[in-house]
């Protein structure tokens, strides 16, 4: 069972403890509690860590031509203005699961407002 749900935690690193009940629940008939699924994923060398967020639709040539396109200012002139709340991302988990010494990682799209 650790083998199974060490497997679905790569797939879905941000799964919360209550849905790690549910899985083992479905796929093995077993109920577990809470706290068991924690011991065992703690003797197993996983960890909650705050997750790496990747965005699904990158561009590296968009990202070159901001960098060529921004290097012509003095980074005195350059102001950047934090916009977390017209960003519609606050329904993500910020903690997932992984081994320990490693990120965990979640690619998604990211969605954008009305800027």
């Amino acid at each position: 069972m650790l083998t199974a749900l060490s497997d679905h935690l790569v797939e879905k690193p941000n799964e919360d403890l209550d849905g790690m009940v549910l899985f083992l629940l479905d796929d093995f008939g077993e109920l577990r509690s809470r706290w068991a699924i924690r011991r065992a994923l703690a003797s197993a060398n996983r960890t909650p860590k705050t997750i790496q967020r990747i965005a699904k639709g990158r561009n590296a040539d968009l990202c070159d031509y901001y960098e060529h396109i921004v290097s012509e200012f003095p980074s005195w002139i350059r102001v950047y203005v934090h916009e977390s709340s017209v960003d519609k991302r606050n329904g993500f988990r910020q903690r997932g699961w992984s081994p320990r010494g490693v990120i965990p990682q979640q690619i998604a799209q990211f969605q954008r407002g009305p800027r």
